[in-house]
């Protein structure tokens, strides 16, 4: 009888600059396709309606996973590689098998901040290459291991400020979203020689290298309306000014997220439902030298 291998109880781990880290995930896939092109094969002689085949080539990898925001540095290796795009190597443990998912880029990494609630980032990327590399109970992963924390402390996000245009509108907000998006473009890895070597998975083509062709930072900010708050509805701004600060206040200090966007521009407008409410989509229009000067935590 065939055994069926399961994902709960998988474990990730990120290595980076030959470290190894332990991180805690939930909703995680990952998947790579093959490219499949057909070619007729009919002729005078033959009238096949049948067409062959060529693959040869992988396209890149496909993975998401689900992280929560703790208050100690245990998943920094995460947020750094989201705001630097440094590749990295992710392996996953399930309960029998090894899985690798080599050069890795993080392309999107959304915080969802919801009053009270705990925070968690969505992560989402493109490898080079996903391949099964061993036993979970035989095969070792590479890299030194990096210490944990002894406890782990989730943040909530119990405190809430937003700053608008130099205008506070934290009492007024219900909902956060911010988003970092790194566009990438894999560079042509498509060779003549590639093409005739390429037998089987182990031996197709696989992408080895991108640019980064454009960044985003942007979101979206719920707002109540009230008598007072309508100034900008079904407004927009071209330049202005954004502060964030979500986590929780502990002496005087917000443990959490902040993020200090000199230039953005923003669109308003209405949503109608049980209570009247208005949504703020905005982006960052300045060009920082470094992300992390933009966002800390």
């Amino acid at each position: 009888m065939a055994t069926f291998n399961f994902l709960k109880q998988a474990q990730l781990y990120v290595v980076h600059d030959s470290k190894r880290y332990n991180i805690d995930i939930e909703n995680v896939s990952f998947s790579q396709t093959f490219t499949e092109t057909s070619y007729s094969v009919k002729d005078l002689h033959e009238q096949n309606m049948f067409e062959a085949s060529v693959i040869n080539k992988a396209n890149p990898a496909n993975f998401e996973f689900k992280i929560p925001v703790l208050r100690e540095s245990d998943f920094d290796v995460v947020y750094d590689r989201i705001l630097d795009y440094d590749t990295v190597d992710l392996y996953l443990s399930t309960e029998r098998d090894v899985f690798k998912l080599e050069y890795c880029v993080f392309t999107n990494g959304t915080l969802e901040i919801e009053k009270s609630k705990p925070l968690s980032m969505t992560i989402q990327g493109e490898a080079s290459k996903l391949s099964k590399v061993g036993a979970a109970d035989s095969y070792t992963i590479p890299g030194t291991p990096q210490a944990r924390t002894s406890s782990r402390t989730f943040n909530t996000a119990f405190d809430i400020n937003v700053v608008l245009g130099g205008s506070s509108i934290s009492t007024e907000v219900f909902r956060i979203s911010v988003e970092v998006q790194n566009d990438i473009s894999w560079v042509p890895y498509t060779t003549v020689q590639g093409a005739m070597s390429a037998t089987d998975g182990s031996t197709s083509m696989y992408p080895t290298d991108f640019v980064v062709t454009k960044r985003v930072l942007a979101g979206n900010i719920g707002r109540y309306i009230t008598d007072s708050n309508a100034g900008d509805l079904q407004d927009w701004n071209e330049d202005t000014t954004l502060v964030i600060d979500v986590g929780q206040n502990v002496g005087g200090t917000i443990n959490g997220f902040h993020f200090d966007i000199p230039n953005c521009t923003f669109t308003n407008r209405m949503e109608v439902q049980t209570v009247f409410t208005q949504s703020y989509d905005w982006r960052m229009t300045s060009n920082p030298a470094a992300l992390s000067s933009v966002i800390t935590y």
